[in-house]
């Protein structure tokens, strides 16, 4: 394997730079691939502490990208205790693991076994970008190449008012990756913004009424067959799973 060149950058400035110059960004380190070890070479992120912070506004809480799943679940959970974000980034992968994956690189490299991106997509999270003034929505960052391509991202920020709600993944051991993942974010008058992960399609965000979100579950897309699970099995679990989560979230869930 060629030497590569590392950088330490301390301001975003330098980041912008370094990521014009052809060089890619390295956080936790959970995720270096074929293709970041071909680069020219990383800049490590932990020298800026802006992307360490973590703060709330009146609507919003507000994550700096370089905080590990153990970092940002604590923050939440001390907020909001129960809620949709920290439940998924609390049972994420094996501990040591979350003491070192970050949300930035997470969201960044987005496997379909993620814990993250279905949660963000059903609490319509959006991201500040080094490159960006304005935020960007999660669904578009993960659908559009040229907007993750344009800068790190920098902070996540989360509505306040979408995060009250339930989490389930479906793994064959706790610290397994997810076959698939389901979020249901409350929003009240029995209206629920969910989002189903790991099928062949991708995230699929399901926004309505419980009536019309149970039947639904009958339709989802298809899934792979997978570590001896066969797609109709995980599909049909799917389907289970995202109507018990819809009747234990919010409204009348003693029903």
């Amino acid at each position: 394997m060629k030497n590569l060149k590392w950088f330490f950058p301390d301001t975003l400035s330098e980041v912008d730079k370094l990521l014009e110059d052809g060089y890619k960004a390295h956080g936790g380190g959970t995720f270096l691939v074929k293709t970041s070890l071909n680069a020219k070479g990383l800049f490590d992120l932990s020298r800026i502490a802006e992307l360490k912070e973590f703060r709330g506004t009146d609507d919003s809480f507000i994550l700096g990208s370089a905080l590990s799943y153990t970092e940002a679940a604590g923050f939440l959970e001390s907020k909001l205790p129960g809620n949709l974000l920290s439940a998924a980034l609390s049972s994420a992968a094996a501990c040591p693991l979350r003491n070192r994956i970050t949300l930035g690189g997470s969201i960044y490299a987005s496997p379909k076994w993620s814990d993250i991106i279905g949660p963000l997509f059903a609490a319509e999270a959006s991201l500040r970008l080094s490159s960006k003034v304005e935020p960007v929505s999660v669904a578009d960052y993960h659908s559009d190449k040229k907007i993750r391509q344009s800068g790190i991202i920098t902070e996540v920020i989360i509505p306040k008012a979408n995060i009250d709600g339930s989490y389930y993944r479906f793994t064959q051991t706790h610290f397994d990756y997810p076959f698939f993942t389901i979020s249901a974010s409350d929003r009240g008058g029995d209206i629920l913004h969910c989002c189903l992960t790991g099928s062949k399609d991708g995230p699929m965000l399901l926004t309505g009424r419980r009536a019309d979100l149970n039947k639904t579950s009958s339709s989802l897309p298809e899934f792979s067959r997978e570590r001896g699970l066969s797609g109709e099995y995980i599909r049909n679990r799917a389907g289970i799973e995202l109507q018990r989560l819809i009747k234990l979230t919010g409204g009348n869930n003693n029903g």
